[in-house]
């Protein structure tokens, strides 16, 4: 069963996690921070790890997860429900949350509880540069330079 939950999850990730490697034409005639721009893009989510286990109840049990994005690793947590699967999976985002006080799986608590309390697997990444995610130190920039390109 974990084997099945892990490959359903990383094929999940595939669709999501950005790589940043568009061809120089691409990303040249598109606004970087645009859906058509997102769609062109190549996306690498990888080498899913359950780590320990934060919680369990008689629903679900947390676990502490990492992930590789692009160069990155990422962390997170994934609430998988009691019981025999298949279920199927949500990825919850956070909105902002500054990096000071930002804590592994913070953010959406109440939804990730309810959600994996009627089946559901839920991963709550971390983003970059927050919790025990990798610093990625071209984040800003990228950010910033995204912006005034608008």
């Amino acid at each position: 069963m974990r084997n099945n939950i892990i490959g359903t999850i990383l094929f999940i990730m595939l669709l999501f996690v950005p790589v940043y490697a568009l061809d120089a034409k691409t990303s040249a005639s598109l606004n970087p921070v645009s859906l058509p721009y997102l769609m062109e893009k190549d996306f690498d989510g990888r080498d899913l790890k359950l780590g320990k286990v934060l919680d369990k109840n008689k629903y679900y049990t947390r676990y502490y997860i990492t992930y590789m994005s692009g160069n990155l690793k990422i962390s997170g947590i994934m609430n998988v429900p009691a019981g025999k699967g298949p279920f199927p999976v949500l990825i919850l985002n956070h909105g902002y949350i500054n990096t000071k006080y930002y804590t592994n799986g913070r953010g959406l608590k109440r939804e990730q509880d309810y959600l994996a309390k009627r089946g559901y697997v839920v991963i709550h990444p971390d983003y970059r540069n927050h919790a025990y995610s990798d610093k990625d130190p071209e984040h800003q920039t990228k950010l910033h330079m995204a912006m005034l390109k608008m």
